[in-house]
């Protein structure tokens, strides 16, 4: 069966929502599928989502990634919560109550305000609980901790503030979890922990321009102990630098590409699929249409080639087009090789499963494999890579 067959079925079996890498493996270690291809996790993901785009009545997406056959999907609101906050609805309620009052969500609407104060020590206090007024607060006492593991770092760092400034290992975060109630670390493990630093570190470095965490393999340290606001400013402006060269770097790349004629991009390609495995570019009788092969074993698996020198994006009619033409030259296997991009349509359709397969090249992967292999670029003494002009001048 195809991939969305094989989805749908182990959805229909769990009855639950279920992470499409999840439903992936699932599918390989039932055996499932007719055909896998080099990266099925990312076809199991395109397929679902454009299910659920096409089909919403019979498929839905609880989170990014995440899908459940629409009859299942009956109590959204109780996919949405945190672990914590189901435990709070419990102790509540005792089940009884439904999710979808407006009591109930008023009342966890409160959650967040409630985890800032604790992490302020308003409830816990050393080893103490302090006696909370309201029959919410009081609830809250009982759970030991009401923040989930994403809460973590941002509580972390303010522990950490408060001690010495150096690197921190995962089992000594642990009992500073452990030592001031910021999390209940029982079933808590090594990995977890990093994993949800490593996240908040990422995400804020993207918002903020600065990482909260120094991390060094297994060690972290709260980067505000031995940075100062100037030192901020400093190491943004660099980062600001650096991806202003490596968009200079790309732009000077994409010009040559335009600029070489027919004969000279062919070579600077050839090299390129030297590097990955594939045969030098030979032409066919028919105009604009090459042949080049990959050795697998003892055989070798032929391929018909078509560039697209063009600066606009290739679209699902090119891609259409070019699939009803591999017939004509006895192939099933295709390359489409562009000094621009694939849109999302035509992605999709290189991706249909059909008797045919295509394989997209675009402006960036041909960017990353000059550089990976230094064809058509140099390394500075800086350790930066420019553009190799003389090469592109010698094709």
């Amino acid at each position: 069966m195809n991939f969305i067959e094989a989805a749908l079925q182990i959805l229909e079996e769990v009855e639950k929502p279920l992470h499409y890498k999840k439903i992936t493996l699932k599918a390989q270690e039932l055996q499932l599928l007719d055909h896998i291809g080099n990266n099925p996790e990312k076809r199991m993901l395109e397929v679902l989502k454009i299910e659920a785009r096409k089909n919403p009545s019979r498929l839905s997406i609880t989170k990014p990634g995440t899908f459940v056959l629409k009859k299942f999907f009956k109590t959204k609101a109780m996919y949405t919560l945190t672990e914590s906050e189901k435990k709070l609805y419990e102790l509540k309620s005792d089940g009884k109550e439904s999710l979808q009052t407006n009591s109930l969500k008023e009342e966890f609407q409160n959650i967040a305000e409630f985890s800032k104060q604790i992490y302020n020590g308003r409830y816990f206090s050393s080893q103490k609980i302090e006696k909370s007024d309201s029959e919410l607060e009081q609830i809250v006492t009982k759970i030991y901790q009401i923040t989930t593991k994403h809460d973590i770092p941002e509580a972390l760092i303010k522990s950490l503030l408060k001690k010495e400034a150096r690197y921190y290992s995962i089992s000594e975060l642990m009992e500073i979890l452990k030592e001031e109630y910021i999390f209940d670390a029982t079933n808590l493990k090594n990995s977890d922990l990093s994993g949800v630093i490593r996240l908040y570190n990422k995400n804020k470095s993207l918002k903020e321009k600065r990482e909260p965490f120094w991390i060094h393999n297994q060690q972290f340290a709260a980067s505000e102990l031995f940075y100062s606001p100037d030192l901020y400013q400093i190491e943004s402006f660099i980062q600001d630098k650096l991806k202003e060269k490596e968009h200079l770097l790309k732009k000077d790349t994409s010009k040559w590409l335009y600029r070489l004629n027919q004969e000279q991009f062919i070579n600077f390609i050839s090299t390129i699929f030297e590097k990955i495995g594939l045969s030098k570019i030979e032409k066919l009788n028919s105009p604009d249409y090459y042949k080049c092969s990959m050795k697998i074993g003892l055989s070798e698996l032929p391929f018909i080639v078509q560039f697209k020198r063009a600066a606009t994006p290739v679209n699902k009619n090119e891609i259409i087009e070019f699939r009803g033409m591999l017939p004509k030259f006895a192939s099933s296997n295709g390359i489409i090789i562009t000094t621009s991009y694939f849109d999302d349509n035509a992605k999709e359709e290189a991706n249909f499963l059909t008797s045919t397969n295509i394989m997209l090249i675009d402006r960036n992967f041909l960017i990353e494999k000059m550089s990976e292999h230094n064809i058509g670029m140099v390394d500075m003494p800086s350790g930066e890579k420019r553009v190799d002009h003389h090469y592109f001048l010698t094709l």
